[in-house]
């Protein structure tokens, strides 16, 4: 305590005493400030500036520069949804969850109260001279990252498997992290990752920190890169390089993507920060660099700014070997100025330098914002407007809940009463003062005496291994319809720990058996980060209903009951394609994204399987749409955007549904003849609001030039093809709508 005492008086003192440096001249511009400031450095100051970006007692803080006043500062933070693994927070859902909005203002709100919550604990903890492990300001997040494939653990972690939509998502999410541009001052800065290809495996058949992800340069220009893209546009401070090669070139050390895409083509200001151990593993796994000075020099000059180091002692932290490739010639200071000038630019954009009364930020606390009301209210609403109405058999919710009186409701299922398996990975820590469980909700809403619960499992968690068949006869006979929680958890799919198989534990699949042999009706909720196997049960009429949940979070409660009942009319759609249990998934490890048909974009099935259970962009809702007068030019020139217009009436088919939430997409077709290329994809989409019953209402929406482009493999490159191209706004994959989906042609001229 001492030390840190006198550390924090030499700092003041020094500021004091050199508060005319012009890095602290609050009227020069950003860039003017960080040459300034990192001119100031010397080489040894210079590499620890570089070297430290966590984890860990060795590989963080960025230690103080007391002469200049500069305090320590710790780079390694976690907001994926909500402040992570730095003591309370509001938890919100998964990001798979919220990416089945499709709604990017959820995304921003979500963003935002992260940062308040993030900027608030982080003003508490350098109070307390805390510059522990994610007590910073900078986030590794949003994961931009596609879901490839059903098995890989930290498909929850993503946007879903589509580039548009990811790309969109994620430019909000930035936004909201960031303070959306509404102060000069960033709120806190936003960090996409993992840059790039990074898709899967984890853990099998190989280890991610090896692995060599063999992509086509169309699968990467057309489904790796243009998420990512939008997020360095959205004005990310920093982009986070993957642990995986990408043909042979590790990404931390392929100066191919980190500068000649991120810098030169996209133009980026912002910094590169290796995911944990990137650097080392570029040795260990990859054996691409034969030691550490080799692995510093070369993932220096390919384009990394900050080690985010591993390693258990500080001679192995990679970066720390820039000061001998500095004293033996073999790199210049130049170069090290050159990498650290992001680094203080992004913590001159935080406000570090300056005076507190000039940034807003600076006064604010965490009992502000930790579950407080207005975030509460959030979290139910992110998690309410995250769920999927997947199947809704002779429209039985919600209904068949609301209108049966003396309704005796049975719940039984491993998800049904265990709070602790519906929060999903990079979460807040659990504030159990604060969840919503399942189980309390329903006997509010429907009455203490007309809820049973039977623990199947008995031997808690989601494996499953025990089961008491007895206690699931009993609860059938007592009840008027079921209510099965079931799914997965981070001990069956996590980062670091990829799924064996589609289906579900095997004692799960027990209990859905016995419950759609009973006769009853049967409702299913899903809890998961991904596709699960449930061929038999959702083929099953005794299955009246199934909801996906990804992750919902502390108000899992209240988000799933407002939706059985009505409360609200579901808008959210499935983000990625849902296999059947039978279909003969690809490898892992193939990443030939056409040939083995991986995402909805290219040809379907799977080759030899039957189609999917469930379709990208799937999502039922209590009300009924008719989209009609659909209005687009006839044909644009190459460059150009496309606006066009339609009229949409929306009417509640249940009783009590004032407003119908809605979500247009637009989806494109290719000319014949272009090739290898998608053969439909989203382009744009835009969610609102209609008062049910009211009179029809013109939207308009856009898609981007950008998003119209296809691969010109002749060319080499991604770029608006001359040819007609069709155009459905709509629910595609629904058939069996013919008034919800409308459709026209446009050409572009070249």
């Amino acid at each position: 305590m001492l030390r840190l005492l006198l550390l924090l008086l030499s700092l003041a003192a020094a500021c004091q005493a050199d508060e005319d440096f012009p890095f602290r001249n609050v009227s020069l511009p950003w860039p003017d400030r960080a040459d300034d400031l990192v001119g100031r450095l010397t080489a040894q100051e210079l590499v620890q500036q570089l070297a430290k970006g966590g984890v860990g007692p060795f590989g963080g803080p960025a230690p103080a520069i007391a002469r200049l006043g500069i305090g320590p500062y710790q780079w390694n933070t976690e907001c994926l949804r909500g402040a992570v693994k730095s003591g309370q927070a509001t938890s919100f859902p998964q990001a798979v969850g919220l990416a089945a909005t499709f709604d990017p203002d959820i995304l921003s709100q979500v963003g935002r109260a992260t940062g308040l919550e993030v900027r608030a604990k982080h003003n508490d903890f350098v109070a307390k001279g805390d510059y522990g492990d994610h007590t910073g300001l900078t986030c590794f997040a949003p994961v931009i990252n596609i879901l490839r494939h059903p098995l890989w653990g930290r498909n929850q972690e993503t946007y879903g498997e589509d580039p548009h939509l990811s790309g969109v998502l994620g430019a909000a999410y930035v936004g909201g992290l960031q303070g959306n541009a509404t102060n000069r001052y960033l709120l806190t800065g936003a960090g996409c990752k993992h840059f790039a290809a990074y898709d899967g495996p984890d853990s099998y058949p190989e280890s991610r920190f090896g692995f060599n992800a063999l992509v086509s340069q169309q699968d990467l220009e057309q489904t790796f890169l243009p998420q990512f893209r939008r997020c360095v546009e959205a004005g990310s401070v920093s982009v986070m390089c993957s642990y995986n090669a990408i043909n042979g070139v590790p990404a931390c050390a392929n100066a191919q993507l980190l500068r000649g895409v991120l810098r030169e083509r996209w133009n980026f200001t912002g910094y590169v920060v290796s995911d944990a151990g990137a650097l080392e593993f570029a040795i260990l796994f990859h054996k691409y660099f034969a030691d550490r000075l080799s692995s510093a020099i070369g993932s220096l000059r390919a384009g990394v700014n900050l080690d985010l180091s591993a390693c258990p002692y500080e001679s192995c932290v990679v970066f720390e070997q820039l000061s001998v490739a500095l004293n033996t010639s073999r790199i210049s200071e130049a170069e090290l100025r050159a990498a650290a000038w992001p680094l203080f630019l992004a913590r001159l954009r935080l406000g570090e330098f300056d005076p507190p009364a000039l940034n807003p930020y600076s006064s604010l606390r965490p009992d502000q914002f930790i579950q407080s009301a207005a975030h509460r209210a959030l979290s139910l609403t992110a998690a309410q407007t995250s769920l999927v109405l997947l199947k809704n058999l002779g429209g039985f919710l919600p209904d068949g809940l609301i209108k049966r009186p003396g309704l005796r409701l049975g719940v039984v299922g491993p998800l049904s009463d265990d709070m602790s398996l519906v929060y999903g990975d990079y979460s807040p820590n659990r504030m159990p003062q604060f969840e919503q469980p399942l189980l309390p909700a329903l006997k509010e809403r429907f009455g203490a005496d007309k809820v049973s619960h039977a623990t199947y499992c008995t031997d808690g968690g989601v494996y499953c291994t025990r089961q008491d068949p007895a206690a699931v006869s009993s609860l059938i006979a007592q009840s008027d319809v079921l209510l099965a929680v079931v799914g997965t958890s981070v001990d069956i799919e996590t980062e670091a720990l990829d799924r064996r198989q589609l289906t579900l534990p095997d004692g799960q699949l027990a209990l859905l058996r016995l419950l759609t042999a009973s006769g009853r009706p049967v409702v299913l909720a899903v809890v998961s980060g991904a596709p699960v196997g449930l061929d038999e049960a959702i083929g099953n009429d005794s299955v009246r209903a199934v909801v996906w949940c990804g992750y919902p979070a502390q108000t899992f409660g209240p988000a799933l009951i407002n939706l059985l009942t009505g409360r609200y009319s579901p808008s959210a759609a499935l983000p990625f394609t849902w296999p059947s249990e039978r279909a003969q998934l690809p490898s892992i490890t193939d990443y030939d994204l056409a040939a083995r048909n991986q995402t909805y974009r290219f040809s379907e099935p799977w080759s030899g399987s039957p189609p999917p259970l469930f379709r990208f962009g799937q999502g039922l809702s209590y009300c009924r749409f008719s989209l009609t007068h659909l209005t687009a030019p006839a044909s644009i020139s190459a460059g150009q955007d496309l606006h066009l217009s339609l009229r949409v009436a929306a009417n509640a088919s249940t009783s009590g549904i004032s407003e119908c939430p809605i979500v247009l997409k637009a989806y494109l077709t290719p000319p014949t003849g272009v090739g290898r290329n998608p053969t439909i994809w989203l382009a744009s989409f835009r969610k609102f609001r209609l008062q049910s019953g009211s009179s029809a209402s013109t939207v308009s929406l856009s898609v981007l030039a950008r998003d119209m482009q296809l691969w010109d493999g002749s060319a080499g490159l991604m770029r608006q093809l001359p040819g007609n191209y069709g155009l459905l706004v709509g629910d595609y994959f629904d058939e069996s709508c013919a008034d919800c989906r409308v459709r026209t042609s446009f050409k572009v001229v070249s």
